[in-house]
């Protein structure tokens, strides 16, 4: 049966995305600019409109633009906002409170849209729960299954409501230590060849070399509360290093990083959250997913 959500926003990502994508309906929409695991869109603000290119984060509440006088902000190529020339910008001790108002659309690899025509409709749409923590978006993650065999979060079977946090500013799936190993060990064992040891290439990282492509890998399903979403190995085994046929392992694991005080919770990364739509319904705290081949909208 086909079923049919609204959505305020979606986020609709692909990475084999080609050529411009109409706005049609007079539906805000910008293509977003892949950026080093990031994404970027060209947006302009102030009266009259500066151009800008922030990075889209679905774990971050606020615009963020370099203003002019910061003398110790890093480089960039674009010069700074200057508040002291917009008529609709506020002053507020060092920081610049700007009304944000989209005036100009690029068109490049992924796309974003909000508002009316924001919806996700049709078969295949699946739907979980979400809990907000401040301006961020929680999901329970219950396991992952590696082919048909199934994975859980915690040994015990037993997991925390909202444990993992759907974040389009970061680029892999990043699982706390127990969980990242188990999973790891499977993922193993349904692969023929040997991984790579003692590779400066690739660190601790579980890879392998191989002339074939990321195609043939295991293939992978979330399991959240309520909903299944299957990750093709295109998703989940990436070349960190272009100029050698060494694939690698693209979920990560948060020990020994900057994440480690996650404890027991995830990150969702925009690696997983290719080819497909993402809707967060915020009247229903619902977010849902439905895959989708970006490559023929």
């Amino acid at each position: 049966m086909a079923s049919s959500v609204k959505f305020h926003p979606y986020f609709l990502l692909s990475y084999y995305l080609i050529g411009l994508l109409v706005t049609a309906h007079n539906v805000p929409q910008a293509q977003l600019i892949p950026y080093y695991g990031q994404h970027l869109m060209k947006a302009s603000i102030g009266t009259p409109p500066v151009d800008i290119y922030s990075a889209i984060d679905t774990a971050s509440d606020l615009v963020w633009t370099k203003c002019v006088p910061c003398d110790v902000c890093f480089s960039r190529i674009h010069p700074k906002f200057d508040p002291k020339r917009s008529c609709t910008s506020v002053t507020y001790w060092t920081k610049s409170i700007v009304l944000l108002k989209i005036v100009a659309i690029t068109s490049m690899d992924i796309q974003i849209s909000f508002d009316n025509g924001s919806e996700v409709v049709g078969d295949g749409v699946v739907s979980t729960p979400f809990v907000a923590v401040g301006n961020q978006y929680y999901v329970t993650l219950e396991g992952i299954s590696v082919g048909d065999t199934y994975v859980p979060f915690n040994s015990s079977g037993k997991v925390s409501k909202g444990n993992i946090c759907i974040d389009l500013g970061s680029p892999p799936l990043t699982l706390p230590p127990d969980f990242y190993n188990r999973l790891e060990v499977e993922v193993k064992k349904q692969i023929p060849i040997d991984p790579i040891k003692n590779e400066t290439l690739t660190g601790t990282r579980l890879c392998y070399r191989t002339e074939t492509t990321n195609e043939n890998g295991p293939k992978l399903t979330v399991h959240f509360e309520g909903a299944d979403v299957e990750l093709k190995p295109i998703l989940t085994f990436n070349r960190p290093v272009h100029a050698y046929d060494i694939y690698c392992f693209a979920i990560t694991n948060t020990a020994n990083t900057a994440l480690a005080d996650l404890g027991d919770q995830g990150l969702y990364g925009n690696y997983v959250q290719a080819n497909l739509l993402i809707g967060f319904d915020l009247e229903t705290r619902m977010v849902s997913f439905k895959p989708t081949d970006c490559t023929q909208l």
